[in-house]
């Protein structure tokens, strides 16, 4: 399955450069999405928990990069051909560029 190689606004316009923000992440790397220790855990509410705990170190491919207006930054994260997720940058680690 190809990867998605466009950036897009919360309005949902595509972007064809690079935010300063997200320089460093990349759509293709390789993430690992964290492990949630108990300070995590305590600090994040019930539903980031669970939706982040299902998630748990594993290993998918960065297929889209969305930038809301405030400027925060979302990636997909492509774990296969069906299952994927909807991460912040501090949600995940790159482990191959």
């Amino acid at each position: 399955m190809e990867s998605i190689k466009k950036l897009k606004t919360e309005e949902g316009n595509v972007i064809n450069g690079e935010s300063a923000l997200h320089k460093n992440i990349k759509i293709g790397m390789k993430v690992k999405i964290r492990e949630i220790n108990d300070l995590s855990k305590r600090r994040m509410d019930p539903e980031d928990y669970y939706y982040l705990k299902q998630f748990e170190n594993k290993t998918g491919v960065i297929g889209e990069i969305a930038e809301s207006l405030s400027g925060l930054c979302s990636c997909r994260v492509d774990f296969d051909e069906r299952n994927f997720g909807y991460f912040y940058e501090e949600d995940f680690e790159v482990i191959d560029k």
